[in-house]
């Protein structure tokens, strides 16, 4: 990827006032002293001009509940950044510190409250990277390996990196997926379709889709473990009820794979017996993209 290089200027009066509440934390100003820089889905909504305090609040506080709540991931180009804030935090006595899900971060929680009064209780989570993919390793090649385009934006204390182009598949509201090499892409999708505002791809992304599908279907992740692959199936299954996320000719490449129940009524009337008919997951999909078609 190529990246254009902006000042803060370029985002709204809003959310320059928001985001200097935001910075001035103590362990995000320790992050981007030393090294550390935020990238990802919170930089992306700075960018937008979206209000990221709604962004970060957790559902009971939101004015769109449906919504999830948004962290702020913090990557590093030098191990030692992460221990500095590590340590910071631990002095500070906030209680909150594990491992992230995915095992990729020290995941901490900070007081809403103690950046704006607007969150009134609520915490916001933010995540230390420290996985050898990113941890240690120059800004612009981390950011430039990210699973989405829309998402490879990054921000220090005084600039924004975008990647050229960024801009015009947002404003079509297309979801760039250019990598196929975490487990975790299905669960993203899926989050960004029903959880971030997406409902088309750009063309390359069926490829990488496709790709993905395939290395899920033969366990084929280098790097991680069976803790990382565990929700492939169910992820998979929910992408393929999508025909914008699998087409109807890729899930040819689910037969044989796994079963359904079926809920078949052999009643009469209003209340009779019914009963399960177990019948391949591939083919009851297809055959439901083709009734529809056809209704």
């Amino acid at each position: 990827m190529e990246f254009e290089v902006f000042d803060h200027t370029i985002l709204t009066e809003k959310v320059q006032a928001d985001l200097k509440k935001i910075l001035r934390n103590p362990l995000i100003d320790t992050a981007l002293s030393n090294s550390g820089y935020l990238a990802g889905g919170f930089v992306r909504s700075a960018i937008k001009g979206d209000d990221i305090m709604n962004y970060l609040m957790p559902p009971y506080l939101k004015k769109n509940e449906e919504a999830r709540p948004g962290d702020i991931d913090i990557f590093f180009e030098r191990a030692d950044g992460v221990a500095k804030c590590s340590n910071l935090f631990n002095e500070l006595g906030v209680a909150g510190s594990h491992r992230s899900i995915g095992g990729f971060a020290i995941e901490k929680k900070i007081r809403g409250r103690e950046i704006d009064s607007s969150f009134n209780g609520g915490q916001i989570k933010v995540q230390l990277v420290d996985h050898k993919h990113t941890c240690g390793k120059p800004m612009l090649e981390s950011i430039g390996n990210f699973d989405f385009t829309n998402c490879a934006v990054a921000m220090t204390k005084d600039k924004i990196f975008i990647p050229r182009g960024w801009r015009e598949i947002e404003d079509d509201n297309l979801l760039d997926v250019v990598s196929s090499e975490s487990p975790f892409l299905g669960s993203r999708i899926l989050k960004y379709f029903y959880h971030r505002g997406f409902s088309k791809l750009t063309e390359r992304s069926r490829e990488t889709i496709l790709e993905w599908t395939v290395r899920s279907l033969h366990g084929k992740f280098e790097g991680y473990d069976k803790s990382h692959t565990a929700g492939i199936e169910s992820n998979l299954k929910a992408m393929a009820n999508n025909a914008d996320l699998v087409p109807t000719n890729d899930l040819t490449l689910f037969l044989g794979k796994w079963q359904t129940l079926l809920n078949i009524d052999t009643s009469s009337g209003i209340y009779g017996p019914t009963h399960y008919v177990s019948v391949d997951f591939a083919l009851n999909e297809i055959n439901k993209r083709n009734h529809q078609a056809s209704a």
